[in-house]
């Protein structure tokens, strides 16, 4: 089953929920994202390599106390640059700066395309 296909899929199981079992499942899905970047978290849950702060690039996901958004350092691997490029380009970054920032990408590509994809309109 492609993207698409388990996205319509997902659409059509929401639409029949109820809004009490809608928030339910809400709660359930952010529950298991916060899971899964646990391990993206070098020392603790306060300290994630990837933010999101308002008035920090927009709001968009960054490089942790940086102004490095996710979708550059993904226009730039689109663009077949390497890690070892990435890393002198930006000296502040560090590896597991980039494979957290891949495993973002991984998760939630739809968010970023979508800010790429904005980001060319303008």
């Amino acid at each position: 089953m492609n993207q698409v296909e388990i996205e319509n899929r997902l659409l059509h199981e929401i639409h029949n929920l109820s809004v009490e079992k809608l928030e339910k499942t809400l709660d359930f899905v952010l529950s298991l994202k916060n899971r899964v970047f646990q391990d993206v978290s070098p020392q603790n849950d306060d300290d994630h390599l990837i933010q999101k702060t308002q008035g920090i690039c927009g709001g968009s996901p960054h490089i942790r106390n940086t102004r490095i958004p996710v979708r550059s350092l993904v226009q730039y691997r689109q663009l077949n640059t390497s890690d070892s490029e990435l890393l002198e380009i930006y000296p502040a970054l560090k590896q597991s700066d980039l494979k957290a920032a891949w495993k973002y990408y991984d998760l939630c590509q739809n968010e970023i395309d979508q800010e790429i994809e904005e980001e060319n309109c303008l």
